[in-house]
Protein backbone atom coordinates (compact mmCIF):
# COMPACT_ATOMS: atom_id res chain seq x y z
CA UNK A 1 0.00 0.00 0.00
CA UNK A 2 1.55 3.60 -0.79
CA UNK A 3 2.60 5.95 2.15
CA UNK A 4 -0.33 7.91 2.62
CA UNK A 5 0.04 11.94 1.30
CA UNK A 6 -1.32 15.10 2.58
CA UNK A 7 -4.79 16.17 1.06
CA UNK A 8 -3.33 19.82 1.52
CA UNK A 9 -5.02 22.51 3.17
CA UNK A 10 -8.04 23.71 1.67
CA UNK A 11 -9.46 27.71 1.85
CA UNK A 12 -13.01 27.63 1.08
CA UNK A 13 -13.92 31.28 0.72
CA UNK A 14 -17.84 32.45 1.22
CA UNK A 15 -19.38 36.17 0.10
CA UNK A 16 -22.60 36.95 0.01
CA UNK A 17 -24.91 40.08 -0.67
CA UNK A 18 -26.36 39.91 2.82
CA UNK A 19 -24.97 39.70 6.16
CA UNK A 20 -25.12 36.05 7.29
CA UNK A 21 -24.01 33.10 9.25
CA UNK A 22 -23.29 29.66 8.83
CA UNK A 23 -21.73 26.24 9.67
CA UNK A 24 -18.98 24.29 7.55
CA UNK A 25 -18.16 20.34 8.20
CA UNK A 26 -16.30 17.62 7.69
CA UNK A 27 -18.13 14.71 8.99
CA UNK A 28 -15.52 12.43 8.66
CA UNK A 29 -13.04 14.30 10.31
CA UNK A 30 -15.13 15.35 13.12
CA UNK A 31 -14.80 18.77 12.11
CA UNK A 32 -17.49 21.74 12.62
CA UNK A 33 -16.94 25.74 12.55
CA UNK A 34 -19.10 28.57 12.34
CA UNK A 35 -18.59 31.46 10.17
CA UNK A 36 -20.21 35.09 9.44
CA UNK A 37 -20.28 36.89 6.21
CA UNK A 38 -20.38 40.10 6.09
CA UNK A 39 -22.54 41.61 3.02
CA UNK A 40 -20.08 42.01 -0.41
CA UNK A 41 -17.17 40.66 1.33
CA UNK A 42 -15.17 37.12 1.58
CA UNK A 43 -14.56 34.96 4.44
CA UNK A 44 -11.93 32.29 4.30
CA UNK A 45 -12.37 28.89 6.70
CA UNK A 46 -9.22 27.11 6.82
CA UNK A 47 -10.01 23.32 6.77
CA UNK A 48 -8.02 20.36 8.67
CA UNK A 49 -5.25 19.09 7.23
CA UNK A 50 -6.14 15.91 6.31
CA UNK A 51 -4.15 11.81 4.90
CA UNK A 52 -5.49 10.10 2.71
CA UNK A 53 -3.71 7.12 1.04
CA UNK A 54 -4.27 6.17 -3.00
CA UNK A 55 -6.08 3.35 -2.61
CA UNK A 56 -9.68 3.39 -4.00
CA UNK A 57 -12.60 3.47 -1.67
CA UNK A 58 -14.89 6.46 -0.32
CA UNK A 59 -13.89 8.83 1.86
CA UNK A 60 -16.03 10.94 4.50
CA UNK A 61 -14.28 14.11 3.96
CA UNK A 62 -17.17 15.62 2.03
CA UNK A 63 -17.03 19.50 2.54
CA UNK A 64 -21.01 20.69 3.46
CA UNK A 65 -21.64 24.24 4.18
CA UNK A 66 -24.56 25.30 5.46
CA UNK A 67 -25.66 29.29 6.07
CA UNK A 68 -28.97 31.29 6.80
CA UNK A 69 -28.67 32.97 3.02
CA UNK A 70 -27.41 32.10 0.61
CA UNK A 71 -24.24 32.18 -0.07
CA UNK A 72 -21.11 31.72 -2.79
CA UNK A 73 -18.52 28.88 -1.92
CA UNK A 74 -14.88 29.09 -3.96
CA UNK A 75 -12.08 26.71 -2.54
CA UNK A 76 -8.60 26.32 -3.30
CA UNK A 77 -6.41 23.53 -2.41
CA UNK A 78 -2.61 23.61 -3.04
CA UNK A 79 0.82 21.29 -2.43
CA UNK A 80 4.18 20.71 -3.54
CA UNK A 81 3.45 20.86 -7.74
CA UNK A 82 -0.64 21.00 -7.56
CA UNK A 83 -3.29 23.04 -7.29
CA UNK A 84 -6.97 22.45 -7.11
CA UNK A 85 -9.49 24.75 -7.08
CA UNK A 86 -13.73 24.39 -6.82
CA UNK A 87 -16.98 25.89 -6.85
CA UNK A 88 -19.30 24.72 -4.35
CA UNK A 89 -23.01 23.89 -5.91
CA UNK A 90 -25.90 24.00 -3.98
CA UNK A 91 -27.86 20.67 -3.78
CA UNK A 92 -30.61 21.75 -5.48
CA UNK A 93 -28.03 21.80 -8.42
CA UNK A 94 -27.35 18.80 -8.57
CA UNK A 95 -29.88 17.25 -9.64
CA UNK A 96 -31.23 13.83 -9.99
CA UNK A 97 -29.92 12.04 -13.84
Amino acid sequence: MPTPVPLARCWPTRSSTVNTSGVVQVSGLGFATAFTVTAGQTTTVLLPQVQLGFSEGVYNVGIHVQALNPVSVKGIDFATATTDGYRGLPVNALGTD
